[in-house]
């Protein structure tokens, strides 16, 4: 999955047409994910100078980045957020969450279906 197909379902799932502080709250959960890698990534190869080949394939995979990672992507994190914001009945609450939490999702199943490629199931 890439980041505008996920700012795309985000926006389709939890957007609504006419109130636009729920539409961008959407957006920004379904970016937010992905934000990390933006900023490690560009820390890495415009202020550090690091190859991008070396950041893609060494970098991305490393033990650090990869637990970075794995607190962007928590579905308890964005599982509790958006539990809390339907208990809360807050619109734009419910669409940042909600947003995030599908980003999830379709990642998850993404990388499985991969995987499953990869190894022939």
């Amino acid at each position: 999955m890439n980041t505008p197909a996920h700012l795309i379902f985000g926006a389709v799932a939890f957007g609504k047409p006419g109130n636009p502080r729920v539409t961008t709250a959407a957006l920004i959960g379904a970016f937010l994910p992905d934000l990390s890698l933006y900023v490690m990534v560009a820390w890495s190869i415009w202020i550090r100078g690091i190859d991008p080949n070396i950041v893609f394939h060494q970098y991305y995979y490393s033990a650090e980045w990869q637990q970075v990672f794995a607190v962007d992507n928590s579905f308890v994190l964005w599982g509790v957020l958006l539990a809390f914001a339907i208990w809360g009945k807050k619109p734009a609450l419910i669409a940042f969450a909600g947003a995030g939490f599908v980003h999830l999702c379709l990642t998850f199943l993404c990388t499985i279906t991969m995987h499953a490629c990869i190894s022939g199931r």
